[in-house]
């Protein structure tokens, strides 16, 4: 490991130990960035699980095929699961903070939505 490291730090022009200094410190960039994103997953799904607010997978994956094509469409919506022991019910919904209202638009049983239990 030593020879490789010495001959990678002379093509860069570079000592070996600061070679490894600057590896090191890539990897910690790299796992810092990775556990942060960890985390905001797991808020998200807290967030999620408290709010009953989710998104069908089938309408993420469209999502996601879309924005990967170049495509702009619009975010999905959230639907309110309403929960009923094993199962429940998704509703599409508009909210209106300014009026304090919510409309139901659409509802349908979670499992005919495309949900399964967490």
């Amino acid at each position: 490991m030593k020879r490789r490291i010495a001959k990678l730090a002379e093509a860069r022009d570079t000592t070996p130990h600061a070679f490894m200094l600057e590896a090191i410190r890539d990897r910690l960039d790299a796992e810092e960035a990775r556990a942060a994103s960890h985390a905001e997953a797991r808020r998200r799904l807290a967030r999620m699980r408290k709010s009953g607010l989710g998104v069908p997978a089938e309408v993420v994956f469209d999502y996601l095929l879309s924005r990967a094509s170049r495509e702009k469409p619009p975010r999905p919506k959230p639907r309110l699961v309403v929960s009923r022991g094993k199962s429940g019910y998704v509703a599409m919904y508009e909210y209106s903070p300014a009026e304090s209202l919510v409309g139901v638009i659409a509802d349908r049983h979670q499992h005919e939505a495309g949900y399964r239990s967490l």
